[in-house]
């Protein structure tokens, strides 16, 4: 059995969205609300677009596969010589362990997102950035932009 699975990239981004949507709060609370903004204010990214495109993504999923591999070559150390319970709990500390791991390299390239899209939406003028999927009408798409300087492509 496997410690731990192989996660798809968009699962990846689960704390990444959680800081856009912390972000999003801030900034709709700062610039008022979001629908008294003229459109030529509001910017919208393609978030997923600009986390999987970051040059340190694939480092990050690097580092990732090593725990998760470390991990599990921990559990086959010491499994043999572990109750049905204590082999539960030292997967559960193992699975932490990764998942802490995973957070904190997407909070750092989300960081790095997030800098990005301020610099690139104060250069343009805009008063807000949200992301593209939860627009429905209207907004300035910034992603290529921001993919850009994200990238120096």
């Amino acid at each position: 059995m496997q410690l731990v699975k192989n996660q798809k990239k968009s699962s990846l981004l689960i704390p990444a969205a959680v800081c856009v949507a912390v972000i999003l709060v801030s900034l709709i609370m700062a610039a008022g609300t979001a629908t008294a903004a003229p459109a030529a204010t509001v910017g919208v990214v393609d978030y997923d677009r600009l986390m999987t495109s970051h040059p340190d993504m694939p480092q990050a999923n690097e580092a990732l596969k090593a725990a998760s591999e470390q991990a599990n070559k921990e559990l086959a150390a010491q499994a043999a010589n572990l109750s049905d319970k204590e082999k539960q709990d030292l997967i559960a500390q193992l699975e932490q362990r990764v998942e802490l791991k995973r957070q904190a390299l997407m909070i750092a390239i989300a960081d790095k997102v997030n800098a990005a899209i301020k610099e690139t939406g104060e250069a343009k003028g805009l008063k807000i950035v949200i992301q593209k999927d939860i627009v429905a009408y209207g907004g300035l798409d910034i992603t290529d932009e921001v993919l850009k300087k994200i990238t120096g492509k």
